[in-house]
């Protein structure tokens, strides 16, 4: 169980890696111009995220910064069904205009490896 938590935990990196890998020239130069503004964005408090619970385990993924909540909820569906596919009881997302920093996975505490 702890070993699919930590797994879990690389998803953020690893999702955008490869949509990173995949991307065309146009959409690389275009994703070296986004990544500053997102950055920015989430500094002024004005960037989306999902904040997207599971049940069995019980895990917190923040998933963002997004600039606008379009882009937001195209790039949600890809990474809810990724979640989806490991098997959890539930999984329930919000979408939500904030900050967020790290962490941006989060396990309820008293989470064993049983």
């Amino acid at each position: 169980m702890i070993q699919k938590f930590l797994r879990s935990r690389q998803r953020n990196t690893n999702w955008n890696m490869t949509r990173q890998n995949n991307a065309h020239p146009q959409t690389s130069i275009m994703g070296s111009l986004i990544r500053p503004l997102r950055s920015l964005v989430n500094g002024f408090g004005l960037a989306w995220w999902a904040r997207v619970e599971t049940r069995e385990p019980n895990v917190t993924y923040w998933f963002g910064p997004f600039v606008t909540r379009k882009s937001l909820e195209v790039k949600l569906s890809t990474f809810v069904a990724d979640l989806s596919f490991e098997g959890p009881a539930s999984v329930n997302h919000t979408l939500v205009r904030c900050r967020r920093v790290e962490p941006l996975t989060i396990a309820v505490e008293g989470w064993s490896d049983d």
